[in-house]
């Protein structure tokens, strides 16, 4: 350009640092979110409109099978969980969520594993909206209560198994009790000398406690 009749070179100069810090802020939050996704101790994962996976952390990979995160992206239930039953209730759970905009929160799942294992979880789901707030996806954690569920069930087996204890020694007792009376009142019998009367009543003592003996017997089975 030439100003003055004389030729000059124009440099228009602009302030970046603030750009520039704003990009490195960025940065810096998406590394810790990607830190924080990565070593949740959980499984993180997430879905567009179709249910197709846009991602996962490692422990859901882990889970499918998969040897790292990216290996799961564009992959459907389908092609991931063995089988068909519980593909279906992923997406209809997926479904809900994004048709109502709803979380679904802690919905007991069965999971079977690569190796053919079962394994229960925990899942929340909620929907992926975007910055005008129309429901673009679903992000879903789950947790693995396998172990919970087996010390639940052991622990219900140990109850019933205090409780049956508990009504034999009750059942015994009064079988106890029971024949304390029939065994006496024989004994009587076969001592000394009764008239009728006395004979019937120890019989009739005899007899009731038989009979209700027999009663325990009834209930029992």
């Amino acid at each position: 350009a030439r100003f003055a009749g004389r030729a000059v070179r124009v440099v228009f100069a602009g302030e970046g640092s603030d750009r520039r810090r704003t990009a490195a802020a960025l940065r810096k939050s998406e590394e810790l979110l990607r830190n924080i996704i990565a070593n949740v101790p959980c499984g993180v994962f997430w879905k567009d409109r179709a249910s197709i996976y846009l991602g996962c952390n490692d422990t859901a990979a882990r889970d499918f099978g998969m040897s790292a995160p990216g290996e799961v992206v564009g992959m459907t239930d389908y092609e991931l969980v063995p089988d068909l039953d519980e593909a279906d209730i992923s997406r209809n759970c997926d479904r809900q969520v994004m048709e109502s905009g709803d979380p679904l929160l802690n919905a007991e799942e069965t999971r079977t594993r690569p190796d053919g294992s079962e394994a229960a979880l925990l899942t929340s789901r909620v929907p992926l909206r975007d910055a005008a707030g129309a429901v673009t996806g679903v992000l879903g954690v789950y947790l693995d209560i396998t172990d919970r569920k087996r010390l639940e069930e052991q622990y219900r087996q140990s109850a019933k198994m205090e409780a049956v204890g508990r009504l034999a020694g009750g059942i015994a007792h009064d079988f106890n009790n029971l024949l304390t009376v029939i065994r006496g009142n024989a004994d009587l019998l076969r001592t000394g000398p009764h008239t009728p009367a006395e004979a019937d009543e120890l019989t009739d003592y005899i007899r009731t406690a038989a009979e209700r003996a027999a009663g325990l017997v009834r209930q029992l089975l």
